[in-house]
């Protein structure tokens, strides 16, 4: 897929995180989104999710892509993560769901 843009993080033969996004192209600009990022749990807290985010903004910068957009749940430890590396939540943004069951 050639807008598809991810990282992983491995120790020996091991995968202990990852980052997964894409390309997304809108009327003035294109950013990355990212669809999933992952850190073992017992690999937490020692700066391998920051790692990997840095990979992607490095790619971002390099491409002059307008910057990063993601979704995640807001009870989930998730968000300040994000906040913690520089995210934002946005005003301007509304995430809608249809629930179908």
């Amino acid at each position: 897929m050639k807008n598809f843009v991810g990282y992983v993080l491995e120790d020996g033969k091991t995968i202990i995180g990852g980052v997964f996004a894409h390309k997304k192209v809108w009327w003035n600009n294109s950013e990355i989104f990212v669809e999933e990022m992952f850190i073992k749990p017992e690999q937490q807290h020692k700066g391998y999710g920051s790692m990997l985010m840095r990979q992607i903004e490095k790619y971002v910068n390099e491409n002059r892509f307008a910057g990063i957009t993601l979704s995640t749940n807001k009870y989930a430890p998730a968000p300040n993560f994000y906040r913690k590396n520089g995210f934002v939540d946005c005003e301007h943004v509304l995430f809608m769901a249809k629930e179908m069951i």
